[in-house]
């Protein structure tokens, strides 16, 4: 699937006790439009670099929104290693979030090779998480 950027991307600083952590947010359009996402990633620089995601996928046709997780940690961006984990910690009972999918859920969920796809184009395309994951 071919994916773009909306004009909404940005790059904010957020509070961390351990670092200067940054959170890079947008919207993707997919270029056959059954799907609206957004992305919430979070750059951390505690032991190693990390980033940890929330992509919002809102299906148009099943009008179900739900949110899946993961965390991309690297000391240089060849050694990145993705793991799925739970989204949204800070955020229960957001509606803008809809159905939070644990682990388990994530990887049985339907929509697990579309998240995996716009998380890849995510952490290829935005500018602020390749500098962070490749510390140069």
């Amino acid at each position: 699937m071919i994916y773009t950027f909306a004009r909404d991307k940005t790059l904010a600083p957020i509070h961390c006790d351990l670092c200067d952590a940054q959170l890079a947010m947008g919207t993707l359009r997919p270029a056959d439009g059954d799907f609206d996402a957004k992305y919430f990633a979070t750059c951390h620089e505690h032991d190693r670099s990390e980033v940890w995601f929330d992509i919002i996928i809102t299906g148009r046709a099943a009008g179900e929104t739900v949110t899946f997780g993961a965390m991309v940690a690297a000391e240089g961006f060849e050694e990145a290693r993705v793991t799925p984990v739970a989204p949204g910690a800070g955020f229960q009972g957001s509606p803008h979030y809809g159905r939070l999918l644990s682990v388990e859920e994530m990887l049985e969920h339907p929509w697990i090779g579309t998240f995996r796809e716009m998380l890849h184009f995510v952490l290829n395309g935005e500018e602020a998480l390749l500098f962070h994951l490749r510390g140069y």
